[in-house]
């Protein structure tokens, strides 16, 4: 769908529109607006998107940060989290801990080179540059691959298809009801909110399905009669 056809869509459900009326350009702007706000504090939910890319950079032994996002030294969008990675190094993976800023403030040496890197520390650097800042160590060289959280892309314009799964179709159109009633002076009705709440339970735990891991046993070492697994035996 485009944004305007999400929006139109978000402004009958609270009548601020009737069936086949036109809203004015000054309204579709508004609901647009609305529209890139509630796509970007979704962004920061890992519940309710789930788009990870891997991405692979070079890195260059002694350097202890760098940029990341569009036109950064790692160039590619800017993601807002970091899950993890590795780094490959004579064609062994070496996984990478993802650390926070408190941990990595306590390593007194953060100049010191090794044979790969083995922690990370992911800092988005708001501001006016919009490129994040990824501190290494220890600060070696060779190949980074980064399991990146993606930001659901925003609408440039009105006309413009709206980038995202259709199964986000629903929930935004009734979530985005819920943000642009109040400016209407409407009052969503319980059918709305009720619909707004599930959609996007729905989503939040179809999200969430895709995140467990699930793990299969080996039952062949058990024997009819058995009381129990010998680890011993493997």
């Amino acid at each position: 769908m485009t944004a305007q056809e999400l929006i139109k869509a978000s402004l009958r459900t609270i009548q601020a529109i009737a069936t086949g009326e036109t809203p004015t350009n000054a309204e579709m702007q508004d609901g647009l607006e609305a529209l890139r706000m509630l796509l970007r504090f979704w962004s920061m939910k890992r519940t309710v998107i789930h788009y990870v890319d891997v991405e692979s950079f070079t890195l260059t032994s002694g350097t202890e940060s760098y940029t990341i996002g569009s036109g950064g030294d790692f160039d590619t969008v800017r993601p807002v989290k970091i899950n993890g990675g590795y780094v490959r190094s004579g064609g062994i993976d070496i996984p990478l801990q993802v650390v926070g800023e408190k941990k990595y403030r306590g390593v007194s040496q953060k100049s010191q080179t090794g044979d790969a890197v083995t922690y990370l520390w992911y800092n988005p650097t708001w501001g006016a540059s919009e490129l994040g800042t990824i501190y290494v160590y220890p600060a070696a060289g060779g190949t980074i691959y980064l399991h990146n959280l993606r930001p659901l892309g925003e609408p440039t314009g009105l006309t413009e298809t709206v980038l995202f799964p259709g199964e986000y179709d629903e929930p935004i159109k009734w979530n985005l009801a819920l943000r642009l009633a109040p400016e209407y002076g409407k009052k969503a009705s319980q059918d709305v909110v009720s619909l707004a709440l599930l959609a996007l339970d729905q989503l939040v735990n179809f999200n969430a399905s895709l995140q467990v891991e699930t793990i299969q046993s080996d039952l062949s070492n058990l024997s009819p009669g058995s009381r129990g697994f010998n680890v011993d035996r493997g």
